[in-house]
């Protein structure tokens, strides 16, 4: 493995139990939520390929959820406007 590769693990899947739960979340809401899972894993891999102590890989990784779940928030007020007008 050369320098600057990451070795790639399993690859990302929703299980069966996920998407049931999810199937009354609308479409925007699922494709931010699944960006964001990609995302996050992405980012928590690149801070321990980098030897960030961990505790600080997940506040950073924790930080950017927070900002997932306000779009996630965002995006269900503008649809329930839509619906309301």
């Amino acid at each position: 493995m050369s320098t600057g590769m990451v070795r790639q693990g399993a690859p990302l899947r929703i299980g069966l139990e996920l998407a049931a739960r999810s199937e009354e979340a609308s479409e925007a809401v699922r494709s931010i939520a699944w960006k964001t899972q990609r995302r996050l894993h992405r980012r928590l891999k690149a801070l321990q390929h980098r030897h960030v102590p961990m505790k600080k890989a997940l506040i950073a990784v924790t930080r950017e959820l927070a900002c997932a779940i306000w779009a996630i928030g965002q995006e269900e007020a503008l649809i329930a406007n839509r619906i309301d007008n």
